[in-house]
């Protein structure tokens, strides 16, 4: 018993670390002899808890979605309105993304289909929803507007996330980081769709991004 949690534990260090490896470098450019010395491990012992480089990254972009959905309920527990649980789930996103290179949308895109596709249904079927439950309570509590659809409101945000890992963006990134075109997402977002009251909670909360 003792030596599977040890197994457990290991495993769960080499994937949460093999995440950060390649969000901070890329997945492409990262071959599994660079992740071993990365990880102060062998490779002999890096195959023992993954088959290959796809199962690697499988597990990783797994793990890192996850660990989103844990932050995002954790946010919408302990915020006091819609506008607070946007700005705290945001900011937990943008500190995650902060150091991640824009490359490795395009590398799972390209070469890690399985990987890829976890992440779209992940966007499309857990974020929607968070997004969807958001634009409802703020509508209850007066701080979105009545007139707003929220299956297309959430559905319209959801299909601007996707422009954010555009080949388009990637280059806009040369010159803007993506906290700050993240931000201005957001504020585009909520001006949009927030009543006086809302857009007055907005601007109080707002201040909490850049912190």
């Amino acid at each position: 018993m003792l030596y599977i949690c040890a197994m457990e534990e290991k495993y769960a260090d080499i994937i949460n670390r093999a995440q950060e490896i390649y969000m901070r470098y890329g997945i492409k450019s990262v071959t599994m002899d660079d992740m071993a010395r990365h990880l102060g491990i062998s490779k002999k012992t890096l195959y023992k808890y993954v088959t290959d480089k796809t199962d690697l990254v499988n597990k990783t972009i797994e793990n890192q979605l996850e660990n989103e959905m844990c932050r995002i309920k954790m946010s919408a527990e302990s915020a006091k309105n819609a506008i607070e649980e946007h700005i705290t789930i945001s900011k937990s996103v943008i500190a995650q993304m902060k150091n991640v290179q824009p490359a490795v949308f395009y590398d799972l895109k390209k070469y890690y289909p399985e990987a890829w596709n976890m992440y779209q249904c992940h966007k499309h079927e857990e974020v929607f929803k968070t997004i969807k439950d958001n634009i409802l309570s703020g509508m209850k509590e007066g701080l979105y507007r009545e007139d707003i659809h929220p299956d297309v409101t959430a559905m319209l945000y959801i299909q601007s996330v996707d422009v954010l890992f555009s080949d388009e963006m990637v280059r806009i990134m040369s010159t803007y980081d993506f906290p700050t075109i993240l931000i201005e997402k957001i504020k585009y977002h909520i001006y949009g769709i927030s009543t006086e009251k809302g857009i007055k909670e907005f601007k109080k909360q707002l201040e909490k991004l850049y912190e």
